[in-house]
């Protein structure tokens, strides 16, 4: 597989930092591809020398989920084991370990020598289990490399990183990046004023946040609360929604007036027993359950694409823990697994003074800027650690950066979602394979390598998205608008396709059609193009050829789509259906 440019550029800055430094920390948002750039580092660490590394993760499910993506990443030459509760092998080149099963003296004093560990979900790298395997990696090897990514590298406790030796970051990916880039849906932000912003405020703090029930004994009043649920009815009533409540009685309250309300709502809370809120998420992704209404549960490992709204009714003054709660709501939906859903955007009600505190996720990020050389950098004035100009905080420490006050107001939409509107330029110029507008009227696009191709199609009022595999199923991507439509088909290329296949597409550029295509087209009677591209069309009335004509490669995606045409439109025209019959539903 193919890392996206991003992607790139994120180990590339990673590696560069690790030799630099010795160690680094890495922060990008959900839905950018942590693992896949773990994995990729770690490679790149074997291609340049080194000969035994440990990955940690906190929980068995993650740690079998990165040997797999290690290995599509890197399908030949390191070999890799498990150490877990089940097994203890060091056997392998890279070993994935549980930090839990690894952190005992029996496991550390069997250690051996390794060259690097890293750290997946690396805000966690300040507990003492890990602080005792980093300190006996370093006692064996002082030369050992320490790596570590994190979507929050900010903890609730305050604790900064750099307990646990880290000094730098070397690379930050937020999500409006990953909204512009398609990977993940826009957020629309409404700032609710329920008559006590002045008492949220001013509302009793403990040392590392807001008190709970000080905050809740504001907002837990049966007018209020009628009031956020009729607002939420009017703005975002049909939407799988997740409410963030300010304390386990708030949650419980708020949950039972739904239910009173004939919406269908569940609460959990930590003490909630994990096969029960195990059924809860289950029920929540499969729309049996349409709110789920929690404190701080539904976050970090809770993953429901379906969820397009998000609730806050708690102050939250960490950067980081607003942004994990802001970001339930932003994954993309794959329509093979949620065949019947469309999300294009998520509706984000603050009925408190998080987002005035914190500002918006909705910021302006220009792409061409992260693009060669190193990035430019400031210093933390808390730890003096070196990080990216660009963070709004310390991913060391935690030190957060002033952020503009944004004014209150009823419903107010603190960003216009105009600022996501990403070039097209942009997202084609980013991809590692040539997409062509292949009748001319940039309704379709496709592209292809090797044994994969993709197609993005414009029909009514959504942009969809094929991909294919030479001799394989043909499949339906995804349903949405361009940037998101493109993503997907890109990353199924990247998925499915290899330095190669993109070599290919370089190739071709230049030459031009081959006999056997001239043949199929008829490309070398008069006019003979334009006939053949209104006999691709289903539906498009302009077929008005490109200037740059028609070339090797941009035959054989016109003979692509004439050939799985068929196929292509069945797909987009039976999703089409299932969105008109939800939209009339």
């Amino acid at each position: 597989m193919l890392l996206r440019p991003r992607q790139e550029i994120f180990v590339r800055k990673s590696v560069a930092a690790l030799k630099e430094h010795g160690n680094t920390v890495s922060i990008a948002s959900t839905g950018f591809g942590k693992t896949i750039c773990l994995s990729e580092v770690g490679g790149r660490l074997f291609d340049d020398g080194a000969e035994k590394g440990i990955c940690m993760v906190h929980r068995d499910e993650i740690n079998e989920q990165n040997r797999k993506k290690f290995h599509r990443v890197r399908p030949n030459g390191i070999s890799s084991t498990l150490f877990d509760s089940k097994h203890k092998d060091w056997r392998g080149q890279m070993v994935f370990a549980m930090v839990q099963s690894l952190a005992t003296s029996t496991a550390l004093a069997g250690m051996p020598t390794v060259d690097f560990i890293e750290i997946d979900e690396g805000h966690h790298a300040v507990a003492d289990t890990y602080l005792r395997i980093i300190e006996r990696g370093l006692q064996l090897n002082p030369n050992m490399k320490l790596f570590a990514v994190t979507a929050t590298p900010k903890r609730g406790d305050k604790k900064g990183l750099t307990r646990a030796g880290f000094d730098n970051v070397a690379d930050v990916v937020a999500i409006p990046e990953l909204i512009k880039s398609g990977h993940l849906v826009k957020p629309r932000t409404f700032v609710i004023d329920l008559g006590v912003t002045e008492e949220l405020k001013n509302a009793k703090r403990t040392k590392h946040d807001f008190d709970e029930d000080a905050v809740a004994e504001i907002l837990n009043k049966k007018p209020l609360t009628d009031a956020v649920i009729e607002r939420w009815y009017q703005m975002a009533g049909e939407r799988q929604t997740i409410m963030f409540c300010s304390n386990v009685k708030h949650s419980k309250d708020v949950c039972a007036a739904l239910q009173a309300r004939g919406i269908a709502a569940a609460h959990v809370d930590g003490n909630t027993p994990t096969d029960d809120r195990k059924a809860i998420f289950d029920n929540f992704r499969a729309h049996k359950i349409q709110v789920v209404c929690n404190v701080a549960v539904a976050t970090e490992g809770f993953d429901a694409p379906t969820c397009s709204c998000v609730v806050i009714l708690r102050q939250q003054s960490c950067h980081g823990q607003y942004i994990q709660i802001v970001g339930r709501g932003l994954r993309t939906v794959d329509p093979e697994e949620y065949p019947n859903f469309i999300k294009t955007d998520c509706i984000v009600l603050d009925f408190g003074v998080s987002t005035i505190i914190h500002g918006s996720l909705e910021m302006e990020v220009n792409l061409r800027e992260i693009k060669g050389g190193k990035a430019p950098t400031k210093l933390c004035p808390d730890c003096y650690s070196e990080i990216p100009t660009t963070s709004r905080e310390c991913g060391i420490c935690g030190h957060e950066f002033p952020a503009p006050v944004r004014a209150e107001g009823e419903a107010k939409l603190i960003d216009e979602i105009d600022e996501f509107g990403m070039t097209e330029f942009d997202l084609l110029e980013d991809s590692t394979f040539k997409w062509e507008d292949i009748i001319g009227d940039e309704s379709m696009m496709m592209a292809a390598g090797f044994n994969a191709w993709a197609f993005i199609g414009w029909y009514n009022g959504f942009w969809h998205a094929v991909g294919g595999i030479s001799g394989d199923q043909i499949r339906h991507l995804t349903v949405g608008d361009k940037s998101q439509a493109l993503a997907a088909a890109d990353d199924w290329m990247r998925l499915k396709e290899n330095t190669q296949g993109a070599a290919k597409t370089k190739r071709w550029l230049t030459l031009p059609p081959t006999d056997k295509q001239a043949e199929l087209l008829g490309l070398p009677k008069n006019d003979a193009v334009d006939n053949v591209l209104k006999a691709l069309s289903f539906g498009s009335k302009n077929t008005k050829l490109p200037e740059h004509g028609v070339t090797r490669y941009k035959a054989s995606l016109m003979l692509t789509f004439k050939f799985n045409k068929a196929k292509i439109k069945s797909l987009v025209l039976e999703s089409a259906t299932r969105l008109e019959n939800k939209i009339a539903a």
